[in-house]
């Protein structure tokens, strides 16, 4: 059975073409989309991403991506690329945060795809 992470990385690393595509070119496609992976990588559902939900993300990302492979992500990195994207500096990633994260991941899905 999956986890919530790894069921947030099927919607945003999807195979299907034009899926994809049409997530990226369709605003509530894509606003759906990233709302449903937010919810599923927000474990404890307080409707914010905390470091530690960041974490478990980036890492599913990068057994994903890097199957059986060395870690490359360490500890610093993660809380730079998570304050990356934490604009506001509240220490969490709310949603109109994490859209900017989602858009970035479903990008590099599709020029991987094309």
């Amino acid at each position: 059975m999956l986890t919530d992470t790894e069921k947030a990385m099927e919607m945003i690393f999807s195979s299907d073409l034009t899926l994809v595509r049409a997530t990226l070119n369709n605003p509530l496609l894509f606003e759906a989309a990233a709302k449903s992976s937010f919810k599923l990588i927000d474990t404890n559902k307080d409707n914010k991403i905390s470091l530690n939900e960041f974490e478990i993300f980036l890492l599913e990302i990068e057994k994903k991506t890097y199957p059986g492979e060395k870690t490359y992500l360490n500890k610093e990195l993660i809380e730079k690329t998570f304050k990356d994207f934490d604009y506001d500096m509240s220490g969490n990633i709310e949603f109109n945060e994490f859209k900017d994260i989602f858009k970035d991941l479903v990008t590099a899905n599709l020029m991987g795809l094309e």
